[in-house]
């Protein structure tokens, strides 16, 4: 069974963008005479979490478990988030620093004096991309065990006959072509985000080295 079209045509222009990290990525280690920052280090590590975060999200479409595809959208939003915080730390290299040497981020605060926490990213993230809120409460269902779990396996409910059908295995032929669609889109959008401020910071480092 395959996917529509629609889908798989968004599947391959995530596949394309996935593909284009690998060389920003190193663009960004040879930028400014090749020098390394601290934040080089983490923008390495957040280029191979996308890369094989991506790899197993394709499968997993392809493959249709919605049910792990959520919690990866769930996983490569998370990177975003992460990322973010960079951008709102009052020293994006002396943060990097503290994160190579394994302080947590949700403990660090920005140059606003507000703590870090996920959920807080989240929600400072939404104000310029409002889908960010919606998708990281949703998709958080899907990390741990909770109510998701109990109602993706029903299949139908007869009201009437007050019978309800369950499908359990490992597929998930039940969500709708705009479901796929949708999914794989937020996927592509999370990369997206992420691409746009690795181009940034490749750009400010330039600027920096040459001044």
């Amino acid at each position: 069974m395959k996917h529509s079209e629609r889908v798989l045509e968004e599947l391959e222009k995530l596949n394309k963008l996935t593909k284009e990290l690998p060389y920003l990525g190193s663009t960004i280690m040879n930028a400014a005479e090749s020098k390394l920052y601290n934040l080089d280090l983490v923008i390495i590590g957040i280029v191979k979490r996308c890369l094989s975060i991506s790899s197993a999200f394709e499968t997993l479409v392809k493959d249709w478990n919605m049910t792990c595809a959520r919690a990866l959208v769930r996983m490569q939003l998370d990177t975003v988030l992460r990322f973010s915080a960079f951008w709102i730390s009052e020293n994006p290299h002396e943060m990097a620093k503290e994160v190579i040497s394994g302080k947590q981020i949700n403990k660090m605060k920005d140059r606003d004096g507000n703590k870090m926490t996920d959920s807080y990213l989240a929600r400072n993230l939404g104000k310029f991309f409002e889908w960010v809120p919606k998708v990281y409460e949703y998709t958080s269902g899907y990390i741990h065990f909770s109510e998701r779990h109990l109602f993706d396996p029903i299949f139908n409910i007869n009201e009437d006959d007050r019978l309800v059908i369950f499908v359990i295995n490992d597929k998930d032929y039940k969500f709708p072509e705009s479901s796929w669609y949708e999914i794989v889109k937020c996927f592509k959008d999370c990369l997206l985000i992420v691409k746009y401020w690795l181009e940034h910071y490749k750009e400010s480092k330039e600027v920096v080295a040459n001044k």
